[in-house]
């Protein structure tokens, strides 16, 4: 079976570190793996058909610290990796080779246990440049407008809420706001006003700041 030629030598041995956990579910077709960062974890559960290659491996979350609208996007975005090894695309790229059936299990638990667990909590807010997330984990918020609270974008970089909000309100609006890091245009649910409406909202805002001021300044005169 899959599992039993070497699953944890093969794929563990590239994706985990010391103090890191595999367990084998060999009569169920699974395992699940405990991964570490920081104080960080997930535990992870991988599912296996007996068709695996031709049908992609199934993840489910178990267990984790991370917050959770956070970790549900890292295993729906490891679930499209997962897809598109057994999946062709719906419309190939002109001159690409004919689509071939790949093993889906090392993509998978590379995507998220390297680029995810790993890779997060030692990660940078894209806008402030400080640690995106609490050095410890007791201290991170789940408040999905707090200040601190950790926005994930598709282009894969962190931001916290208060450093992503103020910018995608602040010029230039125009083609969208772009991520500092990439370059990628932002796509955030939070934030789903056109470019003319966000200028618009900030032009006035803007005016009435300057009425303020205005007036304040009459008051103190």
């Amino acid at each position: 079976s899959v599992l039993s030629s070497g699953i944890n030598a093969e794929y563990g041995g590239k994706v985990l570190e010391k103090g890191d956990e595999i367990k084998m579910k060999q009569k169920a077709g699974s395992f699940t793996v405990t991964a570490h960062k920081n104080g960080y974890f997930m535990t992870l559960k991988f599912s296996i058909t007996d068709d695996y290659p031709q049908t992609s491996v199934k993840v489910d979350c178990k267990e984790t610290n991370f917050p959770a609208d956070l970790a549900a996007m890292f295993v729906r975005q490891g679930v499209e990796l997962s897809r598109r090894c057994v999946v062709p695309p719906a419309m190939p790229k002109k001159g690409e080779p004919p689509f071939q059936v790949k093993p889906s299990i090392l993509p998978l638990a590379e995507y998220l246990i390297r680029d995810c667990i790993k890779f997060y909590p030692v990660s940078q807010c894209s806008i402030c440049e400080n640690q995106a997330f609490p050095l410890d984990p007791k201290d991170v918020t789940q408040d999905i407008r707090g200040a601190l609270y950790v926005e994930y974008v598709y282009c894969s970089h962190v931001f916290h809420h208060k450093c992503l909000d103020r910018y995608m309100k602040t010029p230039p609006f125009k083609g969208g706001k772009k991520c500092p890091i990439c370059g990628k245009r932002i796509f955030h649910d939070k934030w789903k006003e056109t470019p003319e409406l966000a200028e618009q909202k900030w032009a006035y805002q803007q005016a009435k700041r300057r009425e303020l001021d205005e007036v304040t300044d009459f008051m103190d005169f």
